[in-house]
């Protein structure tokens, strides 16, 4: 795991005994297809540059966050 879901349960000792409260921790944060939406299109709200971003990062990040609305079936073109 990396960022968001990573820091979602960042803290659980890496255990058989934490697993099923881990999973439960990502399906609660990530599980919700309308959450998920909303965070993305958020994020992508939320773009700005800043002086240590080049602007391939930034067009990575976008693109990014576009494919998930994708795989997510939203329409990303406004029709």
């Amino acid at each position: 795991l990396e960022g968001e879901g990573l820091k979602a349960i960042d803290g659980y000792a890496v255990t058989q005994d934490n697993y099923p409260i881990a999973r439960q921790a990502l399906v609660s944060r990530f599980g919700n297809p309308k959450r998920v939406i909303k965070h993305h299109i958020q994020a992508i709200a939320d773009l700005r540059p800043n002086g240590g971003r080049t602007l391939c990062e930034l067009h990575d990040e976008l693109v990014a966050h576009v494919r998930s609305l994708r795989a997510l079936n939203r329409d990303t073109l406004g029709n």
